[in-house]
């Protein structure tokens, strides 16, 4: 049986291998309240320090079998519970005005997808919709769940509801697609380590946004003498871990390598591809040259923070939906024809309240579920909430249950198994 709460040899050198920097001394912590132990590993290279959060044993194995060709499922949290009502919104649903309120979309924030439903603020993913590359999935949710943001995302990361999975759907799927010793290429975390990617004998890789990718040209410029420096150090009186952990290093200065190939134009992190100064946007601008530097990683997952809007959400909500869509448009751009073999899944831990609280919504349940790509089944999926049978808290009914969305997604994408993903799920078929 595995031992999840172990710092393991393998889980150190893999870890160890993306800071960029010296040898790191790994740190255990546990959050209250989580499915699972947490452990992070950071050191400080010089350019303000990285830092990855881990949370199982993982390999520093050879590289997997796979290629520049299979599917890449990029999973985009809209983190704090997005408003669904007002990302799509029922445009023709007369209920909609007289429940909500003073809190409807502006009709000028509005792109009409069809006679009954529009896109909130979002015209490139209106565009997509017209090409049939654009799925929403309406109702999503977890059917009795918790309104409390951790539970619900630990839920959604483990695509189980009994807190009985000590990894997540995305480390189950690296572990079927490329075995227990997979590549820690094959599924990476942008901007911060994420749970859903946890494997039971496997970590990935998480990649910060706002210093420069380790090993890539400028970090080496930035730190002359490393590459020196840790050389003598394979050359001197070091065997077993640290040097493995060193040599860990140098071997990814090939990866930084290839991904300052794959910039378009050679240019840097920051350069004239970025859409806007936002999170989303520089954690997309990372996956986009990971993609095209063809080293084999399979899953992505960044977030894209504050949809909690309990207040000041006429202001907030449609500014946090065009950096998404002006994040995604700069990304497809990016990639270029990697943009075909690309598909990506939004989800949000849970929708909110119907009514209007004076300035925002509060929690609620049902949300909804955007999936892009050329490889995506177009239009609606799901079955709408209706907004004459609210739950007792007034609350969207949750009619497409979330594993179902995510096994629908996942496995699809990723060509494992539905129950790799979740056993307990009925995939929702949203992928040719």
């Amino acid at each position: 049986m595995t031992d999840y709460h172990r710092f393991s040899r393998r889980r150190f050198i893999g870890a160890a291998a993306i800071t960029g920097g010296a040898v790191a001394v790994p740190l255990a912590l546990s959050r209250a309240g989580g499915s699972s132990q947490q452990a992070l590993l950071s050191a400080d290279a010089g350019t303000g320090g990285s830092t990855i959060g881990d949370t199982t044993t993982s390999t520093a194995a050879p590289a997997s079998d796979v290629t520049a060709t299979d599917t890449v499922l990029v999973a985009i949290h809209l983190d704090g519970g997005n408003d669904g009502l007002n990302t799509i919104v029922p445009t023709a649903d007369a209920l909609y005005r007289s429940l909500r309120g003073e809190g409807v979309v502006d009709s000028d924030n509005i792109e009409k997808l069809d006679d009954t439903w529009g896109l909130a603020s979002m015209p490139y993913l209106a565009s997509r919709w017209d090409v049939d590359e654009l799925a929403v999935v309406h109702g999503v949710g977890i059917r009795d769940g918790t309104l409390s943001h951790f539970e619900a995302v630990d839920m959604w990361n483990a695509a189980d509801t009994g807190n009985t999975m000590y990894d997540g759907w995305g480390g189950r799927a690296v572990e079927a697609i490329a075995g227990e010793q997979a590549d820690p290429l094959t599924g990476v975390c942008v901007g911060g380590f994420s749970q859903a990617l946890m494997g039971r004998s496997w970590s990935p890789f998480t990649l910060p946004i706002d210093t420069e990718l380790p090993w890539t040209s400028e970090f080496v410029e930035a730190n002359p003498g490393l590459v020196a420096g840790l050389q003598s150090m394979l050359d001197g009186p070091y065997e077993g871990l640290a040097g493995e952990v060193v040599s860990s290093h140098l071997q990814l200065k090939d990866v930084g390598e290839r991904i300052d190939a794959a910039r378009p134009d050679g240019e840097g992190r920051g350069g004239s591809g970025r859409a806007n100064t936002g999170e989303i946007s520089r954690s997309l601008e990372v996956v986009a040259d990971v993609v095209n530097a063809d080293l084999g990683t399979r899953i992505f997952n960044v977030s894209h923070g504050g949809f909690d809007t309990h207040a000041n959400q006429l202001a907030s909500h449609p500014d946090l939906l065009t950096l998404l869509d002006d994040a995604l448009s700069a990304f497809h751009d990016r990639l270029g024809e990697n943009r075909e073999k690309v598909v990506v899944m939004v989800w949000t831990e849970f929708g909110r309240r119907v009514a209007f609280n004076g300035s925002g919504t509060d929690h609620g349940a049902a949300s909804v579920g955007l999936v892009l790509g050329s490889a995506v089944a177009g239009g609606h999926h799901g079955e709408a909430p209706d907004l004459a049978a609210l739950d007792q808290a007034g609350n969207l009914p949750v009619t497409t249950d979330f594993r179902d969305y995510l096994t629908g997604v996942c496995s699809s994408a990723l060509g494992v198994g539905p129950d790799v993903i979740s056993p307990s799920a009925t995939p929702l078929e949203v992928l040719t």
